[in-house]
């Protein structure tokens, strides 16, 4: 039942860009990367149960790769960019594992927190790391695969798609294998794997290279979609994220961290977009651009009073300096205040 699911979810986002505009398109690419983050992220904690606030330190490896490849080097190899960002990623995370695992429970966490923000900090610092006049690289775009050079956002859409899939199919197989059957009973109960012959502390830090290498991936499909990796991209914050979309889709199963991702990733762009026009809209009282946004604050309490049959003089006063707080939805909606210019203008309900 599960197959025919992502079958369906597959289909789908083929036929979809007939339907969705480019930023729609682009959104979408955006959230099928971090839904291969997630699952990434998902090969260590949810099979291994190694929980990590360092995962994007070790996608922003792979990201960091390509950027300097193509922006430094003038590679544009999608197969050269994407082999070299897995294989740092890898080296990356083997040298995390031998360090972090030094420690178990909540010090692994901080080990992987303290590793990741080291990385976030070398990236700021490094001037390898930047374009020149920037925290950043950019001017990342995205590769050629040697038989398609024009990429529309539809083909940019389906061609991560097809990676994304790829990889799950990759994962599934690794996670069925006796190799991910020896994860969860090292994660269940590490003491027993190890009576019976298992080195556990191998285990852990094949589970932490393996979830890294995929991390890579979605790396440089990340920065070669955004155009830029920076390191705002991979501190702690989104390595946040990241835990959120795995817990939120199930960790531990099969297309859970997948499906978490791509919710987390939209719900974001939904709340961001949404904030960001209320915002707009609406500025609390104290920090109005001139005097005359208070005035007329005041004015449109003053009428919110008269409507509501509200005469005390303590009121009054309560509610033009505290409109919000007092219920001031209906006059930050007035289309008179909010098209008002300046003091001398006259709301509409005042006229005659």
């Amino acid at each position: 039942r599960s197959s025919m699911v992502v079958a369906l979810f597959v289909l789908l986002v083929c036929l979809s860009p007939a339907v969705l505009d480019t930023p729609q398109q682009s959104l979408l690419t955006r959230a099928l990367i971090f839904g291969l983050m997630a699952a990434s992220l998902d090969i260590a904690y949810g099979h291994a149960g190694l929980a990590s606030l360092g995962h994007a330190a070790l996608a922003g490896v792979g990201g960091y790769t390509v950027g300097i490849l193509m922006v430094k080097h003038d590679i544009d190899s999608f197969w050269i960019g994407i082999g070299a960002a897995v294989i740092m990623s890898a080296a990356v995370s083997l040298v995390f594992g031998m360090l972090a695992l030094r420690a178990k429970g909540l010090y692994f966490i901080l080990a992987t927190f303290t590793l990741g923000q080291m990385l976030s900090n070398l990236a700021q610092q490094w001037s390898a790391l930047k374009s020149p006049g920037v925290e950043a690289i950019v001017g990342i775009s995205w590769p050629s695969f040697g038989f398609i050079d024009n990429w529309s956002p539809a083909a940019v859409l389906r061609a991560v798609l097809v990676i994304v899939v790829l990889a799950f199919l990759a994962m599934k197989r690794i996670l069925g294998s006796p190799f991910g059957l020896a994860l969860r009973g090292v994660r269940d109960n590490s003491e027993r794997m190890e009576a019976l012959g298992y080195h556990a502390w191998a285990y852990k830090l094949g589970a932490m290279v393996v979830s890294g290498s995929f991390a890579g991936l979605a790396g440089a499909l990340f920065a070669y979609h955004s155009g830029i990796i920076a390191p705002s991209n991979i501190g702690i914050a989104a390595s946040g994220v990241l835990v959120l979309m795995v817990i939120l889709g199930g960790s531990g199963t099969t297309y859970g961290p997948l499906f978490g991702g791509i919710a987390v990733t939209i719900i974001q762009f939904r709340v961001v977009t949404t904030s960001t026009r209320f915002s707009q809209r609406w500025k609390p009282l104290g920090q109005e651009k001139s005097r005359s946004e208070a005035c007329l604050r005041s004015l449109t309490a003053v009428r919110m009073i008269k409507m509501n049959g509200i005469t005390k003089m303590k009121k009054l006063t309560t509610i033009a300096a505290a409109p919000v707080i007092r219920g001031s939805e209906r006059f930050i909606r007035d289309p008179a205040f909010c098209s008002a210019p300046s003091s001398k203008a006259r709301p509409a309900w005042r006229s005659g």
